[in-house]
């Protein structure tokens, strides 16, 4: 399985996913093959954003935002935050769904209590993960469903190493803890008792943690990580995965003009509320805004429009010219962009649907040029001789 994308979504959005998903540290580590769905269900889904912050090399442990309920693919209630103290109940897959099930019910109702989990169980997918907790639940009105959370960060600021436990905060900032308990009425007795924090210890049975940490696991990754292989990766095959706005050669010399004076829907104020346009008023940006830019597109790809472009530029004032190549050759890649630009003098840059729209762009090569607040779009037919 190759760890690339188009270097939009599955680039940016996934960027270190890839730290999971690389074939190398697959072979070494099976736990790490759950990542191969993770990566399949966000094709048909959204990826939650706890996930993509967990995945971050560089996610910051403080700034990890824990997934809820509906995070996870569950039913929940809009209200997310209630006021007033919060329990928090550690739990783990290790202590057996008819436990975890007894747990959930215990507390279905409450806003206010978390059942926190430290992460995935090894070699369990994500669509697993979550199955699992909707067997927990079934039978469970809708708005009864406690919060359910993935939160490595808080088993470590509390140094929770086995389960269950429970830690209740409240606003003053006193904080009650126990292990081997699982039912909050008996923290609740303890507290009605001493109100101040306190730790009472282990007071039952426990048993350690099945899942791994999620963030010492990509914070190893992240380590151990050969950035430098994949920031190569994704440069060899950019021009491959590319996009192409491509645009057939103009056979002919052809020109057209298009006013952009639009018409306002509604009223425009600025940020003081003073009305700089009405509604039914005719507004020709080039007025406000000069055009002073002239746009060569061209298809950096075809030989003769390149000679013809160099051409040129030979009599052109170089600061004026913004230079768009429709097309790269793929397998020469960015040498063949950064030889493009070399001998073109400039920066070239790759033309987009929005330019193309926006200029009623149809073959190249083509110039676009503001004259006399309108645009002018000749196109150049390169089979006239030139």
């Amino acid at each position: 399985m190759r760890c690339r994308s188009d270097l939009t979504i599955q680039r940016t959005a996934m960027l270190t996913i890839g730290l999971l998903m690389t074939p190398a540290l697959l072979a070494e580590e099976p736990w790490l093959e759950r990542s191969r769905e993770i990566l399949e269900s966000s094709k048909q889904q959204p990826m939650p954003e706890w996930l993509k912050e967990a995945m971050h090399p560089k996610a910051d442990v403080g700034g990890f935002r824990r997934p809820e309920a509906m995070d996870l693919g569950l039913p929940h209630s809009e209200t997310r935050e209630p006021k007033g103290p919060r329990t928090y109940i550690f739990v783990s897959q290790s202590l057996g769904q008819e436990m975890l099930r007894e747990i959930v019910w215990e507390n279905r109702g409450h806003k206010d209590r978390v059942i926190v989990f430290r992460g995935f169980s090894e070699g369990q997918s994500l669509k697993g993960f979550v199955a699992t907790f909707r067997s927990l639940i079934e039978g469970m009105d809708r708005k009864e469903i406690p919060p359910i959370t993935i939160d490595p960060e808080r088993f470590a600021q509390h140094g929770i190493t086995q389960v269950p436990a429970i830690v209740r905060d409240d606003p003053k900032g006193n904080r009650h803890t126990v292990s081997g308990i699982h039912q909050v009425e008996w923290i609740d007795r303890q507290i009605s008792i001493s109100p101040v924090s306190m730790d009472y210890g282990q007071r039952g049975e426990t048993v350690a943690i099945a899942e791994p940490d999620l963030l010492e696991k990509v914070k190893e990754r992240a380590r151990t990580f050969n950035w430098a292989a994949y920031k190569q990766d994704a440069q060899d095959h950019f021009w491959q995965d590319a996009q192409f706005e491509s645009l057939p050669e103009a056979l002919s010399d052809r020109e057209f003009w298009f006013d952009p004076t639009y018409t306002v829907p509604r009223d425009l104020t600025d940020t003081k509320g003073h009305v700089i346009a009405v509604a039914g008023q005719r507004v020709n940006p080039l007025e406000t805004f000069p055009f002073h830019q002239k746009l060569i597109v061209f298809n950096g790809a075809r030989p003769s429009e390149v000679d013809w472009v160099f051409a040129k530029l030979k009599n052109q004032t170089p600061n004026r010219i913004t230079l768009i190549t429709t097309e790269i050759d793929r397998n020469t890649g960015w040498s063949g962009l950064q030889t493009l630009q070399k001998k073109l003098g400039g920066r070239v840059f790759l033309l987009n649907p929005a330019i193309r729209k926006r200029f009623k762009l149809a073959a190249t090569p083509s110039i676009v040029e503001s004259v006399d607040r309108k645009f002018r779009v000749r196109e150049i037919g390169m089979r006239n001789g030139r």
